[in-house]
This record gives structure tokens, C-alpha cells and sequence, in this order.
């Protein structure tokens, strides 16, 4: 076996040797080493790069001889007797402790296998396992270290990614202005999310107490809000936009209730000749408020018999009054709506002479919440508290019916199984001003308005 330059023959063919640089690292002056192959000493055989067996003899004897290996090049650790003696300090740790897989010989080391490093082996702190992956060669303390650090970057990326998943978003919310406040409802199902937001403590949770006072309609609440005495009332509709139109300070704040079908009934009594709407010319009708939503929809299903409201007698009568008031015979007819409208149909009191909340006023919106501007201006959180527990109400109204069912009876004196049969209108949870300007363009078509009135610049959309 002779040598050529510095390859070297073995059965006819030259092999060259790869020098094994050992690459100085801060703080570490003898680091891991790595195999060099430069672009003009690129390996003729890449595929048998590990399969020298008798070089690596041949480097073992001359190490333990006391000479370098051919081709290997050291850097001198400073202040140490030289390299012969750390060459023979690695070569008796070789033999004591044995790598965890040897290579025999004409077999490729796999990847992945270990090896020792004897230019490290007389560190023992410094004790590494060198391994190989597609040619680099490996110290287990840098796969430590790799690993380490790709594991506390990922669990960082996992933590926080976890804790902005799960963390709640946090919403400032300033206490309203007011704690307690006055607000007037009319007593009818159109109420009832009012008192379900009572009862299931979302009041409450926004800060607020809410005392209801029971009033006739909106037409009459409208005086005791400018003058300070109720902070909101429920909505007339048809109330609010007389009052806008006159230029009083009237806002409308949300939707409580739509007309359904069944809902609401023009009603007679049960034994009463009149049978058709037409009858009801000259005759007297009992109406909660004058000119509200119950004569605006009578008078729009007069007009299809050829009749008005001018024709008629109407008579302020408060809801839960009028079934007493048919029957003593002091009215003729009555607008009610629900519960009062099956309860007195339950009875046998009543016969339904037709639904007012058809054709023109079908699915109309027929009560809602409102508000002076002035107290507006002044209680803006007050207001947005208020607002925020109703839309709760809302949703839930118009989710459960029975939730609506059993609350009835403890704002209104009605039988809980008349309270049970009721037929409810919508519960929505937000305003739609289209929906609202529907009752502006009807007033105006019945003449209760000179000129139309845009509801969006007075009425809270959303």
C-alpha cells in the first residue's frame, strides 16, 4: 500500500484522506469537530465516505505510536503538554469505554449512531457523543441544546397563543349616572321583557335599580317625562311621533314589541247584534289612549268599510277596565290586546269581531321605549345600562315563550292558563327605524301627520 499525495492506495484504488478540522468555539477551545470536504477535495466515492476500515487501524496504531495522523491538523490546547499526550489519554478511554454501537468493518456507520470523540474524552466535563445525520456530524450537547431551545420557543408560542385564546377580552364599563330610576310601563304583554329583566338580574348586574310605575299609555307619559317625574316610559308609537312632530323633546331609545296575528282584537260583547265592522257606526269603542296605536289600526281597518274613527265614539279605558266595561254595557266594542284578549275570550265575555293588526298594520311595530332628549343628554351610561339589560330581556323573550307566560301574572292580575294561551307578538332585540318609519307613513296616509316625518333623526337604530 503505497501513498500518493495525500490519498491513499488500497486494492488499486486511491482514496483520499478527508482531514478532520477540530473548530475552536468561544469559552470551548477544543469544540466538536466537523469533516471538511472542500469544493476541490470533494470525496470520489460520496457513498463510501465511512467505509474505512483499515484507515481508522491505521490512525488508532499511529495514535497510540505517538504520532499524527496524516492529513489531521490540531489546534494546540494552550498552557498542556502537547497533543501526543492527549492522543494517548483518549486512546486508553477508547478502551475502556466502548461507543454504544461499532462499526464492523465494510459496513457504513448509519446515521443517527454514536460515536466517542476522543479529542473530548480527556474532559470529562466536557464529554460528548458525536453523531452523524446526512454527513454533519452532531455533539449530543448541541442536540440538547437545539432541542431546548426549539421546546421552551414552542411552549412560549403555545402559552401565549393559550392565553390570548382563553384570557376575556376586558371591557371597561363606567357606572351609569344614575342607580335608580323611574321607568312607566303599560300593563299588557308588550311589557313583559321589562319585567324579565327584573327577575333574571340583569338590571342588577348593570348597576341599576329600576322602579316601574303602571301608566295608560305613552300619550300620557310624554307630559310626566318633560316634567321629570318618570325617567323612561314604554312607547306609543303614535304618541312619540305626534310629539316630534310638534317639536317636542321626545326620543325613541329601542323596540319592545311587533304586532303578530291574534295578538291584538277589535272585541264585542259575547251577546252584543253587532257582527260586522261596518255596525260599529256611532257606536261607542274603548280605546286606552286617543289618538295612539289602538285608533290609528281602527281606523285603518275602518277604512276599508268605508268608515273612520270620526264615525265612532272612543272612550279612554284602561286595558285591564274594558272587559268590565263590555260588559256593563258602557262600550259598545274595545281595542285589547294580549292577555286581556284571551282571557275575556276564555271566559265566553267576548267575541272577537276582528284583528286590527292586519293588511296595512300587519307585523307592525306597535310599542317601544322612550325618553326626553334633555334626560338623555344628561344620563348617557345610565341610559346604555338600561339598554344593554332590555336587549338580555329581549333575546330571551323571544326565545322562551314560556318565560313570558309565567310572568304575566305577577305585573297583571290574569289567570296564569289565560297568561298560558296567549298569542305574543315579536320581541325584538334591536330597533329597526325602517320597521318604525312603516308607522310614520301610516299616520301620514291616515292624516295624523301634515308632513312626513323621517324617524332615523330622533330613534335609535341597532
Amino acid at each position: 500500500m503505497a501513498a500518493t499525495g495525500r490519498g491513499r492506495r488500497q486494492g488499486g484504488a486511491v482514496r483520499r484522506h478527508v482531514p478532520l478540522v477540530q473548530r475552536a468555539r468561544p469559552g470551548r477551545p477544543h469544540g466538536g469537530r466537523r469533516r471538511a470536504h472542500g469544493p476541490a477535495e470533494a470525496h470520489p466515492h460520496p457513498a463510501r465516505r465511512h467505509d474505512r476500515p483499515a484507515a481508522a487501524q491505521g490512525a488508532r496504531r499511529r495514535a497510540a505510536a505517538g504520532r499524527e495522523p496524516a492529513g489531521h491538523r490540531r489546534l494546540a490546547e494552550p498552557g498542556r503538554g502537547g497533543d501526543r499526550r492527549l492522543q494517548r489519554e483518549a486512546l486508553l478511554l477508547l478502551r475502556r469505554r466502548r461507543p454504544h454501537r461499532t462499526r464492523p468493518p465494510g459496513r457504513r456507520l448509519p446515521a443517527g449512531d454514536a460515536v466517542l470523540d476522543p479529542d473530548t474524552a480527556r474532559r470529562p466535563h466536557a464529554l460528548e457523543i458525536h453523531h452523524t445525520r446526512n454527513g454533519i456530524v452532531l455533539t449530543s450537547f448541541s442536540r440538547v441544546l437545539t432541542a431546548c431551545v426549539a421546546a421552551a420557543a414552542l411552549l412560549s408560542a403555545c402559552s401565549s397563543a393559550g392565553a390570548t385564546e382563553r384570557a376575556p377580552r376586558q371591557v371597561t364599563v363606567q357606572a351609569p349616572e344614575r342607580d335608580t330610576i323611574t321607568v312607566g310601563f303599560v300593563p299588557s304583554a308588550e311589557a313583559a321583557p321589562l319585567f324579565l329583566a327584573r327577575s333574571e338580574g340583569y338590571f342588577e348586574e348593570e348597576g341599576l335599580t329600576v322602579k316601574p310605575l303602571a301608566i295608560v299609555g305613552g300619550g300620557a307619559a310624554i307630559p310626566a317625562m318633560l316634567a321629570g317625574r318618570l325617567d323612561l316610559a314604554q312607547a306609543d308609537y303614535v304618541a312619540a311621533f305626534l310629539a316630534r312632530s310638534r317639536d317636542l323633546p321626545i326620543d325613541v331609545t329601542g323596540e319592545m314589541h311587533r304586532a303578530a296575528p291574534g295578538a291584538y282584537g277589535l272585541v264585542v260583547p259575547a251577546r252584543s247584534p253587532i257582527r260586522k265592522v261596518a255596525q260599529l257606526k256611532e257606536k261607542k269603542v274603548a280605546v286606552n289612549v286617543l289618538v295612539g296605536t289602538a285608533q290609528l289600526t281602527i281606523d285603518a281597518t275602518l277604512r276599508g268599510h268605508g268608515l273612520s274613527s270620526e264615525a265612532l265614539v272612543l272612550r279612554e279605558t284602561p286595558f285591564p277596565d274594558m272587559t268590565a266595561v263590555l260588559k256593563e254595557g258602557t262600550a259598545d266594542a274595545a281595542w285589547l290586546p294580549e292577555p286581556f284578549l284571551s282571557a275575556g275570550l276564555k271566559s265566553g265575555a267576548l267575541r272577537l269581531l276582528a284583528d286590527p293588526m292586519t293588511g296595512p298594520a300587519a307585523g307592525l311595530p306597535t310599542a317601544g321605549w322612550m325618553t326626553s332628549a334633555t334626560w338623555r343628554t344628561a344620563n348617557p351610561r345610565t341610559l346604555a345600562a338600561f339598554q344593554r339589560a332590555l336587549a338580555k330581556a329581549q333575546r330571551l323573550a323571544a326565545a322562551d315563550r314560556k318565560k313570558v307566560a309565567s310572568i304575566l301574572p305577577t305585573y297583571i292580575r290574569v289567570p296564569a292558563s289565560a297568561a298560558a294561551r296567549a298569542a305574543l307578538g315579536a320581541y325584538p332585540a334591536r330597533t329597526d327605524t325602517r320597521r318604525l318609519q312603516r308607522v310614520a307613513d301610516l299616520m301620514l296616509d291616515l292624516k295624523y301627520l301634515r308632513e312626513r316625518l323621517d324617524v332615523k333623526t330622533f330613534a335609535a337604530a341597532g
